[in-house]
């Protein structure tokens, strides 16, 4: 299965309608060969929610997580800027920011920067996660401002465990956020506006726990891995057969 060629014997397998509209536009693949399978899927069964994520009767700051490669490609800068901005305006919420940084790639966030933002309070840095269901329960909101995705797992894994989700307008987290279902979308490079998102979910318990029960139905609806699988196995079955 390969991109980018328009030989019979070539099946291209795109994450996202837009990816796929892309390149059947500029004729580089088959129409009839060419189908879209949204991710790998996600385990429903080991990101779960535990029955105290978003719980109105809990007493500490809500907090407000993004995890992600630390890119500043991935929205970090957004994603501390809109932190900062809520801090302002008197929000009471923790931000914390999962993840390391991609040494050798030039759109890495320094590890400077990281400690600077840790240390002044700003952020909670946790570094690299290796146990994300067990955190993903810990939080109340899940966000990614990045520029440019094919279908973020981080999404789809929060969305899982049950959360709300706050995302930029792009195809690939278009297609696990649905805007004022399960969570909002605001635009690429917009701190104000993911700040504005994000503060929405912040003051209002109640529509944290409806988006968040939305987002755990669209993943065990869409998303699961099992269901997933399955869409790949038809697909193997269609190559067979051609």
């Amino acid at each position: 299965l390969r991109v980018g060629h328009r030989d019979s014997n070539v099946w291209v397998v795109c994450q996202n309608i837009a990816d796929k509209e892309t390149l059947l536009r500029l004729r580089l693949v088959s129409p009839v060969r060419t189908v879209v399978i949204a991710s790998c899927g996600v385990d429903t069964a080991r990101f779960s929610p535990n029955g105290q994520t978003n719980d109105v009767s809990n007493h500490r700051d809500p907090i407000v997580i993004m995890a992600a490669r630390l890119l500043w490609d991935k929205g970090v800068k957004e994603f501390v800027e809109a932190a900062q901005i809520l801090k302002e305006r008197g929000l009471c919420a923790e931000f914390w920011l999962a993840g390391a940084p991609d040494n050798g790639n030039p759109m890495c966030v320094p590890e400077e920067l990281l400690n600077h933002w840790h240390k002044s309070g700003l952020i909670r840095w946790l570094g690299h996660c290796d146990d994300m269901p067990n955190l993903l329960r810990k939080v109340d909101i899940a966000v990614l401002p990045s520029y440019h995705e094919g279908v973020p797992r981080f999404l789809l894994e929060a969305a899982a465990t049950g959360l709300p989700l706050v995302a930029t307008d792009i195809e690939g987290c278009r297609m696990v956020v649905r805007h004022g279902e399960n969570g909002f979308l605001v635009p690429v490079r917009d701190a104000k506006a993911l700040a504005d998102a994000i503060e929405t979910l912040l003051r209002d318990p109640q529509l944290r726990l409806k988006m968040g029960r939305a987002s755990r139905e669209i993943a065990v609806r869409e998303f699961d891995e099992r269901k997933i699988l399955e869409q790949w196995l038809r697909l193997y079955e269609r190559v067979l057969a051609s």
